[in-house]
């Protein structure tokens, strides 16, 4: 089972959400776990936060110093995260999932104190309120 995009949620207005195909994984997974747990059945992830996208597009960029590259997202466990993994600077970017300003414990670790709820590989590397 291939899953393109592990994201959970997609803004529909400013204050509404729809559910992703990522969601939907997550429903099938749970269900066939509950029916089937032999299998053991999981989706590949092949968009973010795998580190294979993040390697093809820079690849495909002719990009050989990862330290020239950098991703712009909206979303801290799929495209902060991804960047970080793969090693390449981050931007969060506060329009779509994530709203700015940031909630107080990504705003601590962006200014480098202990957040323990927040993981560091969902760290932004720079933090943007929007793209203009």
């Amino acid at each position: 089972m291939l899953l393109g995009n592990s994201d959970l949620l997609y803004p529909k207005s400013a204050d509404s959400f729809g559910f992703t195909s990522g969601a939907i994984a997550r429903l099938i997974e749970a269900a066939l776990d509950q029916l089937h747990p032999e299998l053991a059945m999981k989706f590949e992830v092949l968009g973010k936060p795998s580190r294979a996208i993040f390697d093809l597009a820079l690849s495909i960029a002719g990009c050989q110093d990862r330290s020239r590259a950098i991703m712009f997202g909206d979303q801290l466990h799929t495209d902060i995260a991804g960047a970080n993994l793969a090693g390449i600077a981050s931007v969060l970017v506060g329009t779509g999932i994530t709203s700015l300003p940031l909630p107080t414990r990504v705003a601590a670790r962006v200014a480098g104190r202990l957040a323990t709820e927040i993981a560091k590989e969902q760290t932004p590397t720079f933090v943007m309120q929007n793209l203009l």
